[in-house]
């Protein structure tokens, strides 16, 4: 193979193909952007039903502690957020956020970043269901999310300067957040 043959884009570039899949906003940031906290896996299990009832989320990912250790062999990310108002629309917006990120994590890795590493907001919902006493049923799709592997993401968006709002009620708009490490 020619080592010339690949060159990869700018990241600027992999923003705006993100934003042409119908991401709000993406943007490169140092990988030292992203927090990691013991806490954040407390929100998981003692604030969401699906702890521990799907392949993605905690206990069976990463602690924060192994997140800390894999982020710090990047060296950028590229993060993204889409947005939507009300309930109704988060779980299809959820899915093609899941789908878009994997689709834009395989296209650098294929530009020749070859650790690119997508992460997803929210539990995994490819699958209406998920069967955690079988195999997952699209192995090699699914993605984390941020939060499911120990990621703040208030405070990692805060350093990239995006505010989160905490979301009240189905009228308020809210953040779906996703991040694709890269080296």
């Amino acid at each position: 193979m020619d080592g010339d043959k690949y060159r990869p884009r700018p990241l600027e570039e992999y923003c705006r193909r993100a934003l042409e899949r119908g991401a709000s906003r993406a943007r490169p940031v140092p990988a030292s952007y992203v927090v990691t906290a013991p806490w954040v896996l407390y929100k998981c299990r003692f604030g969401c039903g699906s702890y521990d009832a799907r392949h993605l989320c905690p206990p069976a990912t990463p602690t924060p502690a192994e997140t800390e250790a894999v982020v710090r062999c990047y060296g950028r990310a590229i993060l993204v957020t889409y947005e939507a108002v009300g309930s109704s629309k988060q779980r299809a917006l959820r899915k093609k956020m899941h789908r878009d990120m994997l689709a834009l994590e395989r296209e650098i890795f294929l530009d020749g970043f070859h650790k690119a590493l997508a992460f997803v907001a929210g539990p995994c919902n490819l699958c209406k269901t998920c069967d955690v006493s079988k195999p997952c049923k699209l192995p090699g799709e699914p993605r984390p999310a941020m939060e499911a592997c120990g990621i703040d993401v208030f405070a990692t968006f805060a350093n990239a300067g995006v505010k989160l709002n905490v979301v009240r009620d189905e009228s308020d708009p809210y953040k779906l957040c996703g991040m694709i490490l890269v080296e």
